[in-house]
Parts: structure tokens; C-alpha cells; sequence
């Protein structure tokens, strides 16, 4: 395993040296979905998940949405994108489920602010390697998050290790744009659309989504959603629904074992592993974004080498909003020039468990991820 793959494995997946090999086997595992959004902000419909080998691809950013996204994205419809999965991974032993939030709104299992579900999967370690997922924003017109790298989310690795418990926290600035209905806001679900696929077609790339009218990233259009109250008496609050605003958190995914089917002390001991998923293009490292809390700015990073356990080493550890975070960045007195130390047992001490690289913070750091 080349450097890179390796702290990446360490770090972005906490995969820590010590935890013993678990067999290649079936797994019971539970996907839980949170709707983390602020009060009275964005909703999302039923989550689409898919298990596969790494062959389902749901889209391209900068690449035309299919037939399947853009019936998710614009309707919530999921049924085009199963039957697409099952024709391709299906046949290689994938499987993949829509998970409801029963809290939803009258007649109407969607994910409001606050709203949780799970469901509970068996699923093959060569199979069902990866997890894609994706759910429209509403309201909207065509706004969705999903992954774009069917390899991004791995359950289990090459020799079909379970890699632990992943969380996905999903920010604003994940959402994307499917670019096949113009946003006017008009005909947009949950709020003013009167009948499926209705809305002004458009046959644009997939993009990460502009903003709502009027909304911090997109001002000096006047609103629709931003401020509107739906035909259910759903109040959507302009600050609270505005999703471009930093640091707003949308939803979190998390797969976890099924606590009944943990049965060897080494799974027990595994720690919890978080999953950093890819934000839409513009980074320049090589290496995570990390959040400094000192500065509440986002840095991006280039790993460099693997360091020995001598001199001045910083902390970096899991947690932030990008998933990574440190006390202090460029331009700090703390901050060591990206030698950090990863508290790999975990033990809360520097030892030769842990793990010790050369990794910078690129600046100028930013206020979203």
C-alpha cells in the first residue's frame, strides 16, 4: 500500500493497526438517516441506498444527469433508479432499498428537520463492498445529494475485512444541481408543483447547486422558497433553509453493526470510523480538509511523508464538520508546519502505536469545507 492509501486508511477511515482481522463473511449491518437540517429548513425524500462491488456509478459531475437521476431529482421517484441498479449491479449480487422516515408528513414518508430511520441490511463483503446513496432536496427543483464515486463509501476492504462503523455527514455546500429543470422555484415539490415532471426542462451538467433564489449564495434574485409557506402550513425560514450559509449540516448516514451480531472482542474493540465524503470540485490538496477550531476555517492538505516519532508533533483528530479537525493552523503558535500524530490504539498518549506524518495545511483557509 503506497503512502497516500495508507493514511488515508488510517485517518479518513480510522482503520486502526490494532484492531484484529475480521473473517470475510455476511454482515448485519444498520444504515441509520438523519435529517440534521436546522428547524423549519430543507426536507429530503425517502434515501435511496445501494450495496455493490464498486460498478454502479450514479453520476458524473460535469457529466449529463440519466434518466434514473433526474426522475430522483426532480420528483423523488426512485423506481427508474432501482430498476437501473438492478440491471447493473443487481446481477453481481447487489441489493439496495428505499429507507422512509414514518414520522414524515401526512401521507408523505419524507425526511423533515429532526427526522430519523434505519434499516437493517445483510450484506456479502465481495459484493456488497460500497454504498452509494442518493435524495432529492425539497423544495426544489432538481436539488440532490449523492455520491458521485461509487468507491467513496467502502464497508469492507479488498480481503473483506468490515472496516468499522462510518458516519457521512453531509453539509449545504454537498448538495447538488442535476441540471435538468430550470430553477425558478416554480413547479417545485413540496411547495407550489401540481403534477410530477412538470417543471421547465433544461439539459445541463450536473453541477453543485447555486443556492436557492435569494439565499447567501445566490442574492439579488428575489426568493420563493427562501420565506414561503407550502399548501400544508410548512413554514420554510429563509435563514433556517438556506443551505449555503457555512457550516450548515444537512444530513449524516451512518452504517453500523447490529449490536446483536457483534460477537468477537475484536469487532467489539473497533472504535468508531468516520467517513469523510468527497465536496464538490475546487480543492487543491492532495491530502483531507481539515478544520482548524481555533481559526473556524476549513484548510486544505498534501500529504507528504510518513515521519518517525521525533520532534514537535500536533494532534489531529476526528470530528468537525469536514470530519477532521485541530486545535490550530497556520499562522498559530501551535500550529507545527502539518506534523500531525494520529491517536491511532486509542490511548490519549504519543506512543508507537500511533501514527506520524507530514501532512500541511494549504492556505489561505475558508469559511465552508
Amino acid at each position: 500500500m503506497n503512502l497516500k492509501s495508507l493514511i488515508f486508511s488510517c485517518i479518513v477511515f480510522g482503520l486502526l493497526a490494532t484492531v484484529g482481522t475480521l473473517q470475510a463473511d455476511d454482515r448485519e449491518l444498520i444504515v441509520t438517516v438523519e435529517n440534521l437540517a436546522p428547524e423549519n429548513g430543507v426536507f429530503f425524500t425517502p434515501v435511496w441506498v445501494g450495496f455493490h462491488n464498486g460498478s454502479f456509478n450514479l453520476f458524473d459531475p460535469g457529466g449529463l444527469a440519466s434518466n434514473a437521476l433526474e426522475r430522483l431529482a426532480e420528483d423523488g421517484d426512485a423506481s427508474v433508479l432501482r430498476a437501473e441498479f438492478a440491471a447493473v449491479a443487481g446481477t453481481a449480487g447487489g441489493i439496495d432499498e428505499v429507507i422512509l422516515a414514518p414520522d414524515g408528513i401526512p401521507d408523505a414518508p419524507v425526511f423533515d428537520p429532526g427526522d430519523s430511520s434505519m434499516v437493517q441490511f445483510m450484506l456479502a463483503s465481495e459484493t456488497n463492498r460500497y454504498m452509494s446513496f442518493a435524495s432529492m432536496i425539497i423544495p426544489s427543483n432538481d436539488a440532490f445529494i449523492g455520491n458521485n464515486n461509487p468507491m467513496a463509501i467502502e464497508l469492507f476492504d479488498a480481503a473483506g475485512t468490515f472496516k468499522g462503523k462510518q458516519i457521512i455527514t453531509i453539509l449545504g455546500s454537498m448538495i447538488w444541481d442535476a441540471g435538468t429543470e430550470l430553477n425558478t422555484e416554480m413547479d417545485a415539490a413540496l411547495l407550489n408543483q401540481t403534477a410530477p415532471n412538470t417543471g421547465e426542462t433544461t439539459s445541463c451538467p450536473v453541477l453543485p447547486h447555486p443556492g436557492f433564489l435569494g439565499s447567501a449564495a445566490n442574492a439579488g434574485s428575489v426568493p420563493v422558497i427562501l420565506g414561503a409557506t407550502n399548501g400544508a402550513g410548512v413554514f420554510f425560514d429563509p435563514v433556517a433553509t438556506d443551505f449555503t450559509l457555512p457550516h450548515t449540516v444537512v444530513a449524516r448516514i451512518t452504517v453500523a453493526p447490529v449490536p446483536d451480531a457483534v460477537s468477537t472482542p475484536s469487532d467489539e474493540s473497533a472504535g468508531s470510523y468516520v467517513s469523510i465524503m468527497s465536496a464538490p470540485p475546487g480543492g487543491r490538496g492532495t491530502g483531507p480538509i481539515v478544520y482548524v477550531t481555533s481559526q473556524d476555517l476549513f484548510y486544505d492538505s498534501i500529504i507528504k511523508a510518513s515521519l518517525p516519532r521525533k520532534g514537535p508533533f500536533q494532534l489531529l483528530e476526528m470530528g468537525g464538520l469536514s470530519g477532521l479537525q485541530t486545535e490550530f493552523g497556520p499562522g498559530d503558535p501551535g500550529y507545527v508546519g502539518g506534523r500531525w500524530w494520529v491517536d491511532a490504539n486509542p490511548n490519549g498518549e504519543m506512543d508507537e502505536g500511533d501514527s506520524y506524518f507530514s501532512c500541511p495545511l494549504l492556505g489561505p483557509g475558508r469559511e465552508n469545507p
